[in-house]
């Protein structure tokens, strides 16, 4: 016996991008699949044009609904339901479902139109699955397949998916009365695989933590800021990677990298000061130099060894806001911290990443975790909640696509190497290396509405005039300094895409606009990436696009494609190369082995070795 969890994602949802080979692609890109067969659903729909005259329904009128049903699963049998559509409000008996078989199907819809048409109408839009694709994946059987209507048009309706799992999942689940508790851990497993299928669930918006701050306060903390950090610029001081290409494996192998999960969510920088009062303050900086102030009361960070109402300030720390579902359903709001630039006035800038991470887990992280402990009631208050970025050594790539990813509570869209040994750098970092799956990889462009076709309006006028009800030409831009933007490529837009951008009324021209390089065409041309609901994916929380040399990065990237399965197989030379650079921390597994192993060469049971003259130490 199994239990099946099946989530259908409807194309009128906002949040929803659904298609079957987004999916797919997802799902395959995450899990090692196994293809099953392909499966459809046949379906016809039925509804009454009146009530019988016995009917259960408490209105006497009440529509009823009969639906027809072929599953290519179960090709023995077709499936007859009628109900109506208030049935929850009724006994189980308001729903009957019966079984024919499928070689007397063509004939009860035939007894339906002649002989019942007084009672029942046929229903031209009913849904149906033409082309499911199924998949064996980490333990469970999953099924994917767009829902369209039979109608002349075939419209797209959504996507549907189901999860299947085997009753029994642990050995503490083998002996379960409750059907019910069942389902919830298969829930809380299956969200899991969604949540990557889907590449995530919601992602925060700033405003929701906190208020902008005006051109003039903003402009005030702008500077407190660049002071603090010895810099002349006003500019967003927050390192950017560089995308990862296939010389960087090398660079694994040569220098000490730490890897960590690229989080689909808001990069921004937290900011610990005081305001004129002596009061905490904190806010949360953009990639756009926004900066959002935090309400009151809903952040505190104690200082270490000091009354719980000392607070940390002058201290400039890096991360990345997200969304985590919990596996109960709620939501929570997360800080991931993964750098430290100042501490309580003092730069941490110079020194190497394990250092900079170790000095805010000592000084603000352990102080902030316990008193959380000590009053868990406060949990409830806090804008969001400060975790740590969990980090790997750079050869632990197949860990962390096997384990880690799959089990992620938000949105991941890649992986990220950071050197160990570099100071913290403005802008650009050559040591922090953005990796993504070759057909994830995407350029943040400048958009700039090019010139409307002429055409002749036959007025009896020489000359031509510009059609604005067609569709323009669409360039992209790409930044190279301060107020220069250049010309980069034409952005492919579909006539249906065009009238989908009409639709949205919205400003077009001169907004940054994430694009993808299409090379299933030929020639290979620049599409914009799709938000859920079909839109184009805008980064209304930049400014300037991607740099011309970020830009060039990308297009290494797409040339030399990395794969999950070369950095999986290139994390054994990795790992051999760190062994050897770091001799120390085989010696010290060692010793620690031996710790703890009964009649080891330097002790006995876990006691320290007796001297010669039969002292310890």
């Amino acid at each position: 016996m199994s239990i099946t969890v099946m989530f259908y994602f409807p194309d009128n949802v906002q949040d929803n991008e659904a298609n079957l080979d987004f999916f797919v692609r997802r799902l395959e890109q995450y899990y090692k699949t196994t293809e099953l067969p392909n499966w459809s659903i046949q379906h016809q729909l039925f509804q009454s044009t009146k009530a019988p005259r016995h009917s259960i329904a408490c209105d006497p009128f009440a529509t009823r609904w009969m639906a027809l049903m072929n599953f290519s699963d179960y090709s023995e049998r077709t499936y007859i339901s009628i109900w109506s559509p208030s049935a929850s409000q009724h006994e189980d008996k308001d729903l009957c479902t019966i079984t024919i078989s499928p070689d007397q199907t063509d004939e009860f819809v035939q007894l339906l139109g002649e002989k019942y048409s007084t009672l029942w109408s046929p229903r031209p839009r009913a849904a149906y699955i033409p082309n499911g694709r199924a998949f064996q994946a980490n333990g469970f059987s999953v099924k994917i397949a767009d829902v369209k209507d039979n109608a002349e048009q075939q419209r797209h309706r959504g996507v549907i998916v189901s999860v299947s799992a085997p009753t029994v999942l642990r050995p503490e689940d083998s002996v379960l009365s409750d059907e019910e508790l069942l389902q919830s851990k298969i829930e809380a497993r299956t969200h899991g695989l969604l949540s990557i299928a889907l590449m995530g669930g919601a992602v925060p918006l700033l405003s929701d933590v906190g208020e902008k701050a005006d051109n003039e306060l903003a402009d005030h903390y702008r500077r407190e800021v660049a002071r603090l950090l010895n810099r002349r610029q006003l500019s967003f001081p927050g390192a950017q990677p560089v995308s990862f290409c296939r010389h960087h494996i090398e660079e694994l192998q040569r220098t000490d990298y730490l890897l960590c999960e690229k989080t689909d969510g808001i990069r921004c920088l937290l900011y610990f000061t005081k305001d004129e009062s002596g009061n905490e303050m904190h806010f949360l900086i953009d990639r756009k130099n926004d900066y959002y102030l935090v309400p009151q009361l809903t952040l505190h960070f104690p200082l270490p060894d000091q009354p719980p109402t000392t607070f940390h300030t002058d201290t400039l720390i890096d991360g990345e806001l997200v969304i985590d579902a919990l596996p109960d359903g709620r939501e929570e709001k997360n800080y991931l911290v993964f750098d430290c630039m100042m501490l309580d006035n003092r730069s941490y800038i110079e020194k190497p990443l394990d250092k900079r991470i170790g000095a805010f887990s000592e000084f603000v992280f352990k102080p902030y975790d316990k008193l959380l402990k000590e009053y868990p009631e406060e949990i409830e208050h806090q804008a969001f909640i400060v975790k740590f970025k969990a980090m790997q050594k750079s050869y632990g790539t197949e860990m962390m696509f096997r384990d880690i990813l799959p089990n992620l509570p938000h949105g991941n869209d890649g992986l990220v190497f950071t050197c160990k040994d570099t100071p913290y750098m403005f802008g650009t970092d050559q040591h922090i290396l953005k990796w993504k799956p070759p057909h994830e990889n995407t350029v943040d462009f400048k958009l700039q509405m090019g010139d409307f076709p002429m055409f002749d309006p036959q007025d009896g006028e020489e000359g031509l005039i510009p059609d604005y009800h067609a569709m323009p030409s669409f360039e992209l831009l790409v930044h190279y300094e301060r107020n220069d933007d250049r010309f980069f490529a034409h952005l492919y837009v579909t006539e249906d895409e065009w009238q989908l951008l009409k639709s949205l009324n919205q400003q077009l021209d001169g907004r940054i606009i994430e694009c993808y390089k299409d090379s299933t065409a030929t020639p290979s041309r620049w599409r914009f990436k799709k938000d859920k609901d079909g839109t184009p994916r805008f980064r209304d929380d930049k400014i300037d696009a991607n740099h011309i040399s970020t830009v060039n990065s990308v297009l290494q990237s797409f040339e030399d494609g990395v794969s999950e399965r070369d950095l999986i197989g290139a994390a054994s030379m990795i790992a051999k190369a760190w062994k050897k650079r770091h001799p120390e921390e085989e010696q010290a597994k060692k010793r620690m082995a031996q710790r703890t192993i009964p009649g080891a060469p330097n002790g006995t049971n876990g006691q320290p070795a007796l001297q010669r003259n039969g002292t310890a130490h």
